[in-house]
């Protein structure tokens, strides 16, 4: 498996992240699985990113620099077309692999009986000075599952995915009309035509401060309704779980003090599922100005 095994390619979009973009690398390089190829979209970085990279001077590494920002997604696809691998897995610039990640994704769906397209590991989700760790139990899961956990509240972070490459060419690549959530929609059509299998192993650490999440709750609500209007047959199929991406809106829109229209997010999330007691905690964190408390739920 470390020297023998089936082509892996690895595509790791970046942009002015050159300060923090060699500790990814290294942990890439530093598998103890051997055989991939690292492709780094340098998308229109305007430090020294190439020099970075070339700095390594490791031959399975292959850069591509843009002239200009395309934005990740984009940037994405743009490595999924140079990819030579049978999978394809994803990094991101400031984030870090554990050495035996690639071994145990590419093993486990080598391993993996049936429709099974996607490997997903447990990851450390760093923010600021706070860890919570992801852990998804061992096991394949049929597709219908993982979208009813998806819309319920489960992470499935880019940095997490091992994917066949047919899988991946099955669905067509990244949304790039997406401004974010591009890997929460990849993944929902990802599991309308295939199974997924979970690593419990923690092999990943997910860097990111506290600012870059849902820094405009706009953006996140307008995605998310992007994609309903696009798998709206999967949200009415799973009320609950819109409910609760209802609730997720309602919350960042409470954090951000957009208090009315979080409100009115919150009142549609019980309407969607009178059970939602997220939603009615939230109404009366907004309505008590109390909302710090809601940092600390969950989901």
């Amino acid at each position: 498996m470390m020297s023998n095994g089936p082509l892996v390619s690895i595509v790791l979009p970046t942009h002015n992240r050159a300060t923090v973009l060699p500790r990814a690398i290294q942990s890439v390089l530093d598998q103890s699985y051997k055989r991939f190829e690292l492709i780094v979209i340098d998308d229109g970085s305007t430090d020294d990113t190439c020099d970075v990279v070339k700095s390594f001077g490791d031959p399975r590494i292959r850069l591509l620099p843009l002239e200009k920002n395309v934005g990740s997604s984009a940037a994405r696809n743009r490595g999924l077309q140079m990819a030579k691998g049978s999978f394809v897995a994803f990094q991101d610039s400031d984030d870090v692999w554990y050495p035996e990640k690639l071994s145990r994704d590419i093993y486990t769906l080598e391993s993996s009986h049936g429709r099974v397209g996607v490997c997903v590991c447990s990851y450390r989700h760093i923010i600021d000075d706070r860890t919570r760790v992801v852990i998804h139990p061992n096991g394949e899961v049929a597709g219908d599952e993982v979208i009813k956990r998806h819309l319920m509240g489960s992470a499935f972070s880019t940095q997490t995915l091992t994917i066949k490459k047919e899988a991946m060419d099955s669905v067509g690549g990244f949304d790039e009309t997406l401004s974010c959530r591009q890997d929460w929609e990849l993944c929902l059509r990802l599991a309308q035509k295939w199974s997924f299998v979970f690593v419990s192993d923690v092999l990943v650490d997910k860097w990111e401060s506290s600012d870059s999440i849902s820094a405009d709750p706009f953006k996140l609500i307008d995605a998310t309704q992007k994609i309903r209007q696009r798998h709206r047959h999967l949200f009415d199929r799973y009320p609950r779980g819109y409910s609760i991406q209802l609730y997720n809106a309602g919350k960042y829109l409470a954090f951000h003090r957009h208090h009315k229209t979080s409100m009115a997010y919150a009142s549609r999330a019980i309407r969607m599922d009178p059970l939602n007691w997220r939603a009615y905690v939230l109404l009366a964190g907004v309505l008590t100005r109390t909302i710090p408390i809601m940092r600390r739920l969950k989901g």
